[in-house]
């Protein structure tokens, strides 16, 4: 949608959550918008061969709260926190049978929900290695630009201007955490007030607005609102 825009699209940066952050790439120069497409489309063939997991949010739950559980299982095996998402929305990826321990003892620490999401893998998290390795070896063959306005990472919640950086940390958020709290605390701490989310469904902007409720949040869902 912002290529249709052409010229007339002014801003100042951008961001984008897990998959998204290559939308961001495009949007932001980094990424030709083929090599983007091309680079999704791998991406997603790579995940969904990783070995089985899944993921869950411990609806409620705060932040050390988590962490704590996920520290605490680290020894019976895979488990992590995947996406800093926002104030008692943290999603958490694992080994199923570790996942069941921890919907277990966060319901036991407080959690009001636990809600196993309907995904294929245990995204952002060591069970992606195969995936990650994959789509280093195609990431290393595509040209990365400066970024023409700032650009936020999943991996480092903070702007990244050098393509060999972005880069690097494109790879890393296939087995690593989304910050997106951190994501948008810098933003706004570098002056950003106003997001618009691009694409179909208003999720970010309700993250968004548990993060700091003072920014303004709009969306474009269709080119047909442009």
């Amino acid at each position: 949608m912002l290529i249709a825009l052409g010229s007339k699209a002014e801003f100042s940066a951008v961001a984008g959550h897990s998959l998204g952050e290559y939308s961001a790439l495009v949007a932001g120069g980094v990424l030709s918008f083929e090599d983007g497409l091309r680079a999704v489309t791998v991406r997603g063939q790579v995940m969904s061969q990783a070995e089985a997991g899944g993921m869950l949010a411990p609806l409620g739950a705060n932040l050390d709260t988590v962490q704590e559980v996920v520290d605490e299982l680290k020894e019976k095996g895979i488990i992590e926190v995947a996406n800093y998402n926002a104030p008692g929305q943290i999603i958490i990826s694992g080994e199923k049978d570790i996942l069941k321990f921890a919907a277990e003892m966060l319901k036991e620490r407080g959690a009001k929900k636990i809600i196993p999401l309907p995904v294929s893998g245990a995204f952002h998290s060591p069970l992606m290695n195969d995936a990650q390795k994959e789509m280093k070896k195609l990431l290393d063959k595509i040209e990365f630009g400066k970024p023409k306005v700032m650009f936020y990472s999943n991996v480092t919640g903070d702007k990244i201007e050098s393509p060999e950086e972005i880069r690097k940390n494109l790879v890393l958020q296939i087995t690593n955490p989304v910050r997106w709290m951190n994501i948008i605390e810098n933003m706004t701490g570098n002056g950003v007030d106003k997001f618009v989310e691009i694409g179909p469904g208003k999720v970010l902007q309700g993250l968004i607005a548990r993060i700091d409720n003072e920014v303004i949040t709009t969306d474009w869902q269709s080119i047909l609102e442009l």
